[in-house]
């Protein structure tokens, strides 16, 4: 009987502490639900240096957009964009269509990347596009992304905060 009280309090005391010390990999506390752009970091940060550079950024978003690009053609096309608006997180894309600007900055949209207005929008309108994102988010100008930066993207796309 009192081996089995050990066994359980061992074990209780391993899972706690395993509870209390689970972390993101960035130092802090992971939750249940984490927020958009911590997932985002995660994702991104194939270093783990806690930030995302230019090309780790770039090679994320060509990964989002191959998996929208359902035709495999190197484009994306009015119903593929809405797919890379869902992948992406990106909320109430009717209205992103006729508003390429608004309160929060410049959105996903097929008018903002179709650079050539050919109706669909190729890999590399999309990454350019997405670069000049980067660009603009990186406050200190040091090509790279922290998590503040990286929330600032994610509200000049139009990307809501979870």
């Amino acid at each position: 009987m009192k081996t089995n009280r050990t066994f359980a309090w061992i074990v209780a005391t391993v899972l706690l502490i395993g509870t209390v010390g689970a972390t993101d990999g960035l130092g802090q506390k992971a939750s249940k639900n984490p927020s958009g752009t911590r997932v985002w970091l995660i994702a991104m940060d194939t270093d783990h240096d806690g930030t995302v550079s230019k090309e780790e950024f770039s090679a994320y978003m060509e990964a989002q957009f191959d998996k929208a690009d359902a035709d495999h053609d190197e484009t994306v096309d009015k119903n593929e964009m809405e797919q890379l608006r869902r992948i992406l997180g990106i909320t109430n894309a009717s209205s992103q269509e006729t508003s390429t600007r608004g309160s929060s900055g410049p959105k996903l949209s097929m008018t903002a990347l179709d650079k050539d207005n050919d109706g669909t929008v190729s890999k590399q309108e999309f990454i350019a596009y997405m670069q000049v994102q980067f660009d603009k988010a990186d406050g200190d100008h040091d090509g790279t992304l922290d998590r503040n930066e990286l929330e600032q993207l994610r509200k000049n796309l139009g990307i809501a905060a979870k």
